[in-house]
């Protein structure tokens, strides 16, 4: 494959030692470099790291907890997920909950290692990662190792729609985003889900949100002011009429047996190009496309800071491409709007996208 080195990286080798924060920075560094990735141990922040998918304005919000929020644009929903013990006496548990949470941002997806006294000696991992060309989130669960008989317990709920005052951007809306993209029962009360066999859809008005699950599993719709009690709890508040309801389900959870949900949104017009029989190759599919991204850009040096980074780039760069309007944008989350003149142009030009730099222009 092409590796394209940065002709600026030989300046950057005059110093050999990596970026550290200066003597009294009072400033915390939370996400740290293992090579072309930045992780955080039991962090705080959520829904602080944007996942892009589909060259429009498409994106889902995660961050240091396996919790995630849709951005359509337009708030467009949150989904947890959870384990439920087949032993009645133990309590069940939000991933988010959990007692140690490793979250890793591998440029273009993020993946958890969720450790937990419900687990016993076993490991569990959550991979989020935008499906390649298309308007989606796909979401892989997976344990290893020995552990009680469980059950995934995935929740779905709250897409109001609401752009905010600058599209959810970071440090830009009018409260801090984890309480921006917070599901509240509010958000859920003009909802109309429609129960389907490969899970659910729910008309929204700038298209139609499909939740896509594994051959069996079936959604069903809880009581949205159950959505901050534990899991039996939501589970349990299922009716087939609720005021205001959330998508909700369970999935027998097997060790070393993957288990992909979907989250698909659908214009007018358009056709779906995710569906549920396919997801485990759909997954498979997102990350080999993760890797052409990354693999645009490679560097080594003596910085981890900066290793890292460069392997973040085209991941960005593909961020403010707009497929639809043939151009680059000013920003991928906040200002996702033309601007002439703006230099985000050069990213085709300096990544290989030749193409997409003679559209823009």
């Amino acid at each position: 494959m092409k590796r394209i080195l940065s002709f600026f990286i030989s300046s950057l080798l005059v110093s050999v030692s990596p970026l550290l924060a200066g003597p009294g920075d009072p400033r915390p560094l939370n996400y740290q470099p293992d090579g072309t990735s930045f992780l955080v141990e039991n962090g705080s922040h959520r829904f602080n790291r944007p996942l892009y998918a589909g060259n429009t304005g498409f994106r889902a919000e995660a961050g240091d907890k396996p919790e995630f929020a849709l951005f359509l644009p337009g708030r467009g929903g949150n989904l947890r997920l959870g384990l439920i013990p087949a032993d009645a006496a133990q309590a069940p548990l939000w991933l988010h909950d959990a007692r140690s949470i490793t979250a890793r941002y591998q440029p273009g997806s993020m993946i958890y290692q969720v450790r937990d006294p419900l687990l016993g000696d076993a490991g569990l991992s959550v991979t989020a990662i935008p499906a390649a060309g298309a308007e989606g989130m796909l979401f892989q669960v997976k344990s290893t190792g020995s552990h009680p008989a469980l059950k995934l317990v995935w929740a779905y709920g709250g897409g109001d729609g609401q752009p905010g005052h600058r599209n959810g951007d970071l440090n830009a809306e009018r409260e801090p985003l984890d309480r921006y993209f917070t599901f509240r029962p509010e958000h859920a009360q003009k909802h109309r889900f429609h129960l389907q066999s490969y899970g659910f859809s729910l008309p929204m008005p700038k298209g139609t949100l499909l939740g896509l699950l594994p051959s069996g599993a079936r959604a069903t719709l809880a009581d949205a002011a159950k959505w901050n009690g534990g899991p039996r709890e939501l589970l349990g508040s299922a009716t087939d009429a609720p005021a205001a309801p959330v998508a909700v389900g369970e999935i027998p959870l097997v060790s070393g047996k993957p288990v992909v949900l979907g989250l698909h949104f659908v214009r007018p017009k358009q056709n779906p190009t995710l569906r549920a029989a396919d997801l485990p190759r759909a997954f498979e599919e997102a990350e080999t496309f993760r890797l052409s991204l990354t693999r645009r850009l490679e560097v080594e040096t003596p910085d981890p800071f900066l290793n890292a980074a460069a392997a973040a780039i085209p991941v960005a760069a593909d961020a403010i491409w707009d497929e639809s309007q043939a151009a680059y944008m000013h920003g991928a989350v906040g200002w996702r709007v033309r601007l002439f003149g703006w230099r985000a142009a050069y990213a085709g030009d300096a990544l290989g996208w030749h193409d997409r730099t003679r559209k823009h222009l």
